[in-house]
């Protein structure tokens, strides 16, 4: 830092009648690199996410919402009123999802209308937190953490949010402690407070979920002394571990990727979509999720067999996890034969264990298997094929769904060969969501977790995360057709870009490492 001194100074020569210049003092010369780092009030935007999640948790229990269904006055919190077949808002006639009045009822207008604020304020302070620490803003993990944890605090008040699944995870568990397979109808279990809130389209279906899932709600009904609302809390609490547990896994993944591990974790894990369908919905994917991204950060980390197990018990509570489960043994081990022998044994091994044990409560384990293959899908909103293939049911639809598998695979494999096989997982899991027969909005938090754990380095994982995000918000508020169907055309364009300009080959990347690191080169 240079100060002025006030120096005379002469002309050469001696000349004493030359000009004087008195130098005036200044003050500490500004480094031209140096810049202030970006501060931001969090707990500010913790109130702001706050009173967001209480307009939700709000709109949920005022007296006829749509976004809380409260058959038989289930939730004690819920205000009384009928409780509406779809878990959604009366829309426009030419957005019609199901079985909806034409237009928006003043009785559901307040409860639209707190639930459009509620997730405008919640995005509101989480953008607010992804420019920030994009300018470069020092965002500890503590901090963030308290932000999320008062975030979803209020959500814990809210009647299940834009679903009745957990009714649903209630009857099976009944059904299993009657002593029933867990993978017979729920209606088996006949006139019952566990059947009131069940949708009475899958009332009469066997369950999908996996033996441990089965387990844990016949532990929680048995838990609740009957009360279905206690229940379906003790799952909240369970998707709330669930996102604790993507939380672990998505900050080891990305950091052992070279990745920002803040942003991803804000971005896949404290997203208010995610947030919003899986603790305010209640949704067993949160456990699925967790169980599934923290066996992966172990077997990155080089703890293959605690891993592995996670993954498994991941695929005992949902049979969706068998993808995650597959391209860990393809790409956790190594690219040698070898090596991918050795994972695909250990996976296997493993996997019908889990099923095994888990399944001696539940009635089977591969009840899910049977279920899967005698199942009648019915057709619901979101659904590719009555949207533009003009069918409910039959061979095309199968076919979609048949497409979507095969090109999930291809997508984990051919990713996988330049290193980015995480970001290939979550691009896998948006293709299975948007394929199966029966879509829902949670299904797409696969993808955004998964993508986020990938690193989002690319451009298009930031703006699938984006849109993904978006399709899950959009589907809870008029007209949601238009979010979501805009949404799947943008992510067939990015798709359709990504194979216009190739997937970089292994040349593009760092030499592939040894087993338990292998999946750690660059994307």
């Amino acid at each position: 830092m240079a100060f002025g001194a006030g120096v005379k100074k002469r002309p050469a020569g001696g000349d004493s009648k030359g000009v004087t210049i008195d130098t005036v003092p200044i003050g500490p010369v500004p480094d031209a690199g140096a810049h202030e780092t970006p501060v931001f009030a969090p707990g500010l935007w913790a109130m702001v996410g706050m009173v967001g999640s209480g307009l939700l948790a709000l709109a949920s229990n005022l007296p006829g919402s749509p976004f809380g269904p409260h058959a038989a006055g289930l939730w004690p919190l819920a205000a009384p009123g009928p409780a509406p077949w779809w878990e959604g808002p009366n829309i426009p006639a030419w957005a019609k999802l199901s079985d909806q009045a034409s237009t928006v009822t003043a009785g559901r207008l307040l409860p639209t209308v707190a639930v459009v604020g509620g997730a405008g304020l919640l995005v509101l302070a989480w953008s607010r937190l992804w420019r920030r620490t994009g300018d470069g803003a020092d965002l500890r993990p503590r901090t963030l953490w308290s932000m999320v944890g008062i975030w979803i605090t209020p959500l814990l008040l809210a009647a299940p949010f834009a679903s009745q699944d957990v009714w649903h995870y209630g009857a099976d568990g009944k059904a299993v402690l009657d002593g029933l397979s867990g993978y017979q109808p729920a209606s088996l279990i006949g006139h019952s407070v566990w059947t009131a809130g069940v949708d009475a389209q899958w009332a009469t279906r066997p369950s999908l979920y996996g033996p441990g899932a089965l387990d844990l709600s016949a532990f929680f009904v048995k838990m609740s002394g009957g009360r279905p609302w206690l229940a379906a809390e003790y799952w909240r609490l369970t998707a709330i571990v669930g996102i604790a547990l993507c939380a672990w896994g998505v900050k080891r993944i990305a950091s052992s990727l070279g990745a920002d591990s803040t942003r991803a974790t804000l971005a896949g894990v404290a997203n208010p979509a995610v947030l919003i369908i899986l603790v305010g919905g209640i949704h067993n994917d949160a456990l699925m999720l967790g169980l599934t991204v923290a066996g992966i950060a172990l077997v990155m980390s080089g703890v293959a067999v605690g891993g592995i197990t996670l993954c498994a018990l991941g695929l005992a509570v949902k049979p969706n996890a068998l993808l995650a489960l597959g391209a860990l043994a393809w790409w956790g081990w190594g690219t040698r034969r070898r090596q991918r022998v050795s994972g695909v044994i250990g996976a296997t091994a493993a996997a019908v264990g889990v099923l095994l044990l888990s399944g001696l409560g539940a009635g089977g384990g591969f009840g899910w298997v049977r279920s899967l293959l005698s199942y009648g899908w019915v057709p619901g909103p979101w659904s590719l094929g009555p949207r533009f293939l003009g069918v409910q049911t039959g061979r095309p639809i199968e076919a979609v769904e048949m497409a979507g598998s095969v090109l999930a695979v291809l997508l984990v494999i051919g990713l996988g060969r330049s290193g980015r096989w995480v970001s290939g997982l979550g691009w896998g899991f948006a293709v299975l969501a948007l394929t199966t027969p029966t879509p829902e909005p949670w299904y797409l938090t696969w993808a955004v977790v998964l993508l986020a754990a990938g690193g989002l380095n690319r451009k298009s994982e930031r703006v699938g995360v984006l849109v993904l995000g978006a399709m899950i918000l959009g589907s809870v508020i008029p007209p949601g057709p238009f979010w979501w169907f805009s949404g799947v055309i943008v992510l067939a364009w990015l798709g359709l870009v990504g194979l216009r300009h190739g997937v970089p080959g292994r040349a593009d990347i760092p030499e592939a490492q040894s087993a338990g690191s292998s999946m750690t080169t660059g994307i």
